[in-house]
């Protein structure tokens, strides 16, 4: 806010502070922040994650408002331990995975005391949604990475049209016919509908990318109060959750301890933190050539997607498909976390 502007506003309104209109922006720019961080987060994690969800309607203001609570503890978590660079991220993304799956939904609980689901998750959460679309799209862009930012949106938009087909298989659609509350699109689309859904998600991503810049912020505090809210809406979600499985609350924390320990023990060794953390490191805007090579994500994945669809696979490929990329997902979410914490352990020596 200009001086000018700041005695033009004392002018008009002489009982105000000036500082009022420039504390109100402030906190558009974080809820805008979080507003455009959680889309981009949710465009991977549920649009192309579950393409039967169909094109956006108004039920899904009630998917973004959970996704939320995961990307305030993704935030909160790196400010606190002062989080930078993709090991940060993905450390952070641990947090967001936990509450998102283990809070806000019971996900994390169907496979009992075990972590896979915890791992797996962190693999697609924290390796795809943060790590890549979140961080390394917006890296790449500042950097001005034109080719390098093309090659991954290339690769990513073929990997989403591949596991778009999954949802051929007569077992997820039964599935999702089973639950017909969830308001499911399910069976094979057409490759034009099927374009112009990923055409659409992917639009939407690019303009995201390009907005989120204007409202970066170079630094992040919630306030004690803030703090508390995030805090009792968790709390009251993994107690929520405890009525249909007894064990929740112990798995909840066991892994929120884990992952403070990973954090911890993977700081400086005099206790600090890093110098910039993610929001210093990732502040300024980009032109819209900079992240125009997201939008390739689109024909990348329609033309997997066509391709498979003119083949039509068989049940056993398609099955073959889906436990191969669930597989890799939880080898990418354990590897993740131990590279992640080992690059950290490099760095602070």
């Amino acid at each position: 806010m200009s001086i000018a502007s700041e005695r033009s506003e004392l002018h008009e309104h002489p009982g105000r502070p000036p500082h009022r209109t420039a504390r109100w922006r402030a906190s558009f720019e974080r809820g805008a922040f979080v507003l455009l961080s959680t889309v981009i987060v949710v465009i991977n994690s549920e649009k192309f994650y579950w393409y039967p969800q169909g094109f956006p309607g108004f039920d899904h203001v009630e998917l973004i408002a959970f996704y939320v609570v995961g990307m305030l503890a993704f935030f909160a978590t790196v400010r606190r331990f002062g989080l930078n660079g993709l090991d940060g991220v993905v450390l952070g993304a641990a947090a967001f995975s936990l509450v998102v799956e283990g809070a806000v939904t019971p996900v994390m609980y169907e496979d009992g005391p075990l972590p896979l689901l915890a791992i797996y998750f962190l693999g697609w959460h924290g390796v795809l949604s943060l790590g890549l679309v979140w961080y390394g799209f917006r890296r790449l862009a500042l950097d001005r990475q034109h080719r390098i930012l093309a090659a991954c949106s290339l690769a990513y938009g073929a990997f989403i049209g591949l596991w778009s087909t999954v949802y051929w298989l007569p077992s997820q659609i039964a599935d999702l016919s089973a639950d017909p509350e969830g308001g499911w699109d399910v069976g094979q689309w057409s490759v034009g509908k099927y374009s112009l859904y990923v055409g659409l998600m992917s639009s939407v991503l690019f303009a995201a990318h390009w907005l989120i810049g204007h409202v970066w912020p170079t630094e992040w505090r919630m306030g004690r109060r803030g703090s508390w809210m995030l805090i009792g809406i968790v709390g009251l979600g993994v107690a929520a959750w405890t009525v249909a499985v007894p064990f929740a609350p112990i798995k909840f924390l066991v892994l929120a301890w884990l992952i403070r320990f990973l954090v911890i023990k993977s700081q400086r060794s005099d206790g600090g933190t890093s110098e910039l953390t993610v929001f210093e490191s990732l502040a300024g805007c980009v032109r819209v050539r900079d992240v125009a090579p997201i939008l390739l994500i689109a024909p990348a994945a329609v033309t997997v997607y066509g391709a498979m669809y003119l083949l039509g696979p068989s049940t056993t490929v398609l099955d073959a498909i889906y436990w191969s990329v669930v597989a890799a997902t939880v080898v990418a979410g354990a590897g993740a976390v131990v590279w992640s914490f080992r690059r950290r352990r490099r760095r602070r020596r």
